[in-house]
């Protein structure tokens, strides 16, 4: 090779391929210019590569991913691995975020995990494999991952990844960067013959981090690690840098001193120090074999010190055994300047032939600071035990003292004798309305302080209902952007999930109750205790009640420029007759009835009095329905009859209580994975709780329940179950005060179960912008196929065609599908391969879809659409949807010209449509707990279980007070068991 020189158009053709496939557009068109080479590829090729690499380098896998597809749809599609390393890079990304943020939030990760990769996994073993490793960051802290887990979190997988992505466009392009191994071998080959010519040496790249820039004496002095111990130094010769020599540092001109004593009269005992270092060199090898010696990646950098690198060590046994005995022994010399010499343990050691002692002349001599007398271990051990107990005591006496301090502040008695200026219209509201009510224009704080004077003329933003949806908003909403009024039966927030705990003792009711006032105070917001009747949209006031001291209920109208309805639901009959003799599961009055039931059951059945017949009757428990509710119920009931009752109750009575629970469905929690069902009716089989499937109640009478069963010939036959208590835990319906808003807008709300809202959570029917409804009393709409007519009147007036008569071609159906995905999100997953939709409902194979195909084809769409759950996770998401909406529409609104806002629609204007994640459903199951993540995605367990299930809800408390309140009930049932008193 060395008569092969490398011609000038072949450096010039290489360069430029290097510029145009690693994403430099400007400077590989000037350089086609100046070299006279036609580019490659255009300028906007190149930087759209260029973003999407650089997105991927930033973490915005999304973005990257849609930057793809609109570069080229087919990339991801023929090749499945890079799209699901991308998927598989976008959840790690997910992880990093939510690690990153104390308390952070990992809903999204595990929603894109179900939703995104769980279907793409089984189809190839190592996909699986990856999503499995993937997940594992999600169980492990950041700082407790083993390495092969945490080289996911690394910045270099982004690296490879962009790379994968970098060569498969230009795969797709016909620009897949070719090796050329020829034309490199004649660069390094030139390169090589350049150096011999310069007398340059060309070592082989390492990077040493060689900086020269501090002294040896000036780092020494900082580094206390450097000071008090000997150290080994790793000194490249001057003569070949490849090569380094090592050599230990020991102190030596010994020297005491007498401490000047800090008060007259006092003495102090001499302190030994160092005044000097000297430095032997053991040996010298290749700068790779120390890498590998000390087990350091190649590319780790040495520390940086004086055109050397210095190598600390406090733990010498941590390198290979004999050259760590050199070390180890060389450290214990520790006077003399040739005491090196004479120690026979360090000279037996250094006959090892890797370890040789090349000079007996100091190579470098240090000043040094003072050397510390050195004490046993069990001296050092009982100084830290003192150090640590002294530290322990004074951070405890210090936060009690605190706390006794803080709590002396929280006593106040100076009362306000000074005038409150208070507007007239506040305390003597005129009047109005259809009814012509008092009209509450000015709320009597809305004077209190400066913050609150300045709110007066903000829009008015009214929450009807204080349930998750309205919380969730309320916490997310800027302060001061809106005049917020909520209005609620209640003057505190449940935490619903956790009832069933609070129904055995379990849980205080107290701890899952926040007081609304505390909440809605962050944001200098009002709260009325009182009863939404009606509302008159026209003249936008909400018609509300409230029982005044004398015990009459009095109306009076609140008026809005925004309402939010979140009034909830109530249980649905279904129809049966006697209802009236079962408990119900919605509020706190709920769970203190069904706990004074449980308990006076069990003390009635104790009497002596009390009949076998009756004492059977009084022990028997009945849930009507096999959901959530339900089913955590029972096992709350039989965890407090298994762990509580054979206490503090005759054994006789744990012996003949029964727990049954009855479900209109083939499975309790039906909803769930079959796994998961299985595992439940599983569970409750070997617990004893006797679960009645395909079964449904007829009536429930006082002292029995009548249900009807279908036998093994499928004949329906009606059974009687004695009770003594029975709960109601099937379906929810509307209130009344969602059925009288219905009603108002007659032939806009069709659903007879909720309130219909369009994509932005705003209610039909209502004025646009002015109503919205969430949580439990609302249903978001899907009718696709319905809006066909609308979709094709926007691209008709775009393209100035008919809509009657236009044919949709492949261009345009890809325009209808965003408009789709933008205006209903959750058919977005029914829309991913457009181009195959597009093939498959062309029945005539013309290349255009006619308004009956496309009507078709949405139709199906609506069909595998379904509604949102009622959840406390739907009302929550929704509440912190419409905060963000409403604080971005408060920022934006003003700036916007009514050109940019499409038939006045603000909010798709300012903000997308409202999307449902999916995080999963859980259910405890008594001393066990099942979490379904969706996706065929599930988990069971036995106590573990049960301690994540409590995180999960821990986790999404909305005070520390309630937390506080959790952990302490949790930890009173350990100790002391559940509160079986009523009061």
């Amino acid at each position: 090779m060395e008569d092969v020189k490398p011609s000038k158009s072949d450096l010039n053709v290489l360069i430029l391929d290097y510029l145009t496939a690693e994403g430099y557009p400007t400077a590989a068109e000037r350089f086609s210019k100046e070299a006279n080479l036609n580019p490659a590829q255009q300028q906007d090729s190149v930087l759209l590569r260029n973003r999407i690499q650089h997105d991927i380098h930033l973490g915005s896998i999304q973005n990257a991913i849609e930057a793809i597809n609109e570069l080229n749809p087919q990339i991801l599609d023929s090749d499945t691995s890079l799209h699901f390393a991308l998927l598989r890079l976008q959840l790690i990304e997910l992880i990093r975020e939510s690690s990153l943020t104390p308390g952070g939030n990992i809903g999204p990760a595990l929603t894109f995990a179900t939703t995104q990769l769980a279907p793409k996994a089984p189809s190839d073993p190592a996909f699986l494999e990856d999503l499995e490793r993937t997940m594992a960051l999600l169980i492990f802290p950041p700082d407790q991952l083993e390495p092969q887990l945490a080289e996911l979190l690394h910045p270099d997988l982004r690296k490879k990844v962009a790379d994968r992505v970098n060569e498969a466009i230009l795969a797709s392009q016909g620009q897949r960067r070719n090796a050329a191994i020829r034309n490199l071998v004649k660069l390094r080959s030139w390169a090589e013959n350049a150096s011999k010519d310069a007398k340059i040496t060309l070592p082989e790249h390492l990077d040493l981090a060689l900086d020269g820039d501090v002294p040896v004496a000036d780092r020494a002095r900082k580094s206390r690690s450097v000071m008090w111990i000997p150290r080994m130094i790793v000194a490249p010769r001057h003569s070949d840098p490849d090569v380094i020599r090592i050599a230990v540092s020991v102190p030596v001109k010994v020297q005491q001193q007498v401490p000047k004593p800090a008060n007259p009269g006092s003495k102090r005992s001499p302190v030994k120090y160092c005044s000097r270092f000297d430095s032997y060199v053991l040996s010298s090898l290749p700068v790779k074999d120390l890498r590998t010696m000390l087990r350091l990646p190649r590319t780790a950098p040495f520390v940086s010190v004086n055109n050397a690198a210095l190598l600390r060590t406090r733990a010498p046994q941590q390198l290979p055994s004999a050259r760590g005995r050199a070390i180890q022994y060389a450290s214990q010399v520790s006077r003399g300047p040739h005491a090196l010499r004479r120690r026979p343990q360090v000279v037996g050691a250094l006959r090892n032939p890797n370890w040789r002692l090349l000079s007996h002349t100091p190579i470098r001599s240090e000043p040094a600071k003072q050397v510390l007398k050195t004490r046993s271990r069990t001296l050092n051990f009982v100084y830290r035990t003192a150090a640590w107990l002294g530290i322990s005591v004074t951070v405890a006496s210090a936060g009690i003292i605190g706390f006794f301090l803080y709590d002396a502040s929280t006593y106040r008695e100076d009362l306000s004798q000074r005038d409150i200026q208070i507007s007239d219209l506040a305390l003597n509201p005129k009047r109005g309305g259809p009814k012509n009510l008092p009209i509450a224009e000015v709320l009597m704080d809305d004077e209190d302080d400066a913050d609150m004077e300045r709110q007066q003329n903000k829009p008015r933003l009214v929450v009807l209902g204080g349930g998750w949806g309205s919380v969730a908003m309320i916490k997310e909403l800027r302060v001061e952007d809106y005049h917020v009024t909520l209005i609620s039966p209640t003057n505190y927030f449940l935490f619903t999930p956790m009832l069933p705990s609070a129904t055995v003792g379990t849980l205080e009711l107290r701890s899952l109750a926040e007081p609304i006032r505390r909440i809605v105070s962050n944001i200098k917001g009002h709260f009325i205790k009182a009863r939404a009747e009606g509302v008159e949209f026209s003249e936008k006031l909400v018609e509300v009640s409230q029982v005044g001291a004398d015990g009459t209920r009095s109306h009076f109208y609140i008026p809005y420029d925004k309402l939010v309805i979140g009034v909830g639901s109530t249980t649905n009959p279904y129809g049966v007759k006697g209802l009236d003799n079962c408990n119900f599961l919605k509020d706190l009055d709920d769970a203190r009835k069904i706990k004074h039931k449980i308990l006076d059951n069990l003390e009635a059945a104790s009497l002596p009095t009390t009949s076998e017949e009756e004492r059977k009757r009084l022990l028997s428990f009945v849930v009507c329905g096999g959901g959530p509710t339900g089913v955590e119920f029972a096992a709350e009931l039989f965890d407090l009859l298994n762990e509580d009752l054979t206490q503090y109750f005759p054994r006789l009575i744990r012996n003949e209580v029964s727990v049954h629970l009855i479900q209109s469905r083939g499975h309790i929690l039906n909803t769930y994975d079959e796994a998961v069902s299985t595992y439940a009716e599983d569970r409750f089989s070997r617990d004893q709780v006797q679960v009645l499937t395909n079964s449904r109640v007829k009536e429930v009478r006082p002292d029995k329940i009548l249900f009807t069963q279908k036998d093994e010939q499928g004949e329906t036959i009606t059974k009687e179950l004695p009770m003594g208590f029975c709960l109601w835990s099937t379906g929810v319906s509307q209130t009344d005060f969602s059925k009288g808003v219905a009603e108002k807008l007659g032939d806009n709300q069709t659903n007879k179960h909720a309130l219909e809202t369009d994509s932005h959570l705003r209610l039909i029917g209502a004025p646009l912008g002015d109503v919205y409804a969430i949580g439990d009393c609302a249903t978001v709409q899907n009718n696709v196929a319905d809006n066909l007519v609308s979709f094709l009147n926007n691209l008709a007036y775009e393209k100035g065609k008919d809509p009657k008569t236009m044919q949709i071609e492949f261009g345009e159906w890809i325009q209808v599908g965003r408009r789709i995905r933008r205006q209903f999100p959750q058919a977005s997953e029914h829309l991913k391969r457009l181009d195959k939709l597009f093939e498959a409902y062309d029945k005539d194979q013309s290349g255009t879809l006619d308004f009956g195909e496309m009507r078709e084809l949405l139709m199906q769409i609506d069909k595998t659409l379904t509604s949102l759950p009622a959840t406390a996770q739907r009302a929550h998401q929704q509440g912190q949807y419409l905060a963000h909406k409403f604080n971005k529409m408060a920022r934006a609104a003003p700036g916007l010209t009514m050109n940019e806002v499409r038939d006045g629609d603000l909010d798709d204007a300012v903000y997308k449509s409202f999307q449902y994640h999916h995080l999963g459903s859980l259910a405890y199951l008594g001393n066990s707990a099942v979490f379904d993540l969706g996706g065929g995605w599930h988990a069971l367990g036995g106590l573990w279980a049960v301690y994540a299930w409590r995180s999960v809800y821990f986790a999404q408390s909305v005070s520390v007070r309630t937390r506080l309140l959790l952990a302490m009930d949790w930890a009173k049932r350990a100790l002391f068991g559940r509160d079986m008193m009523t009061f």
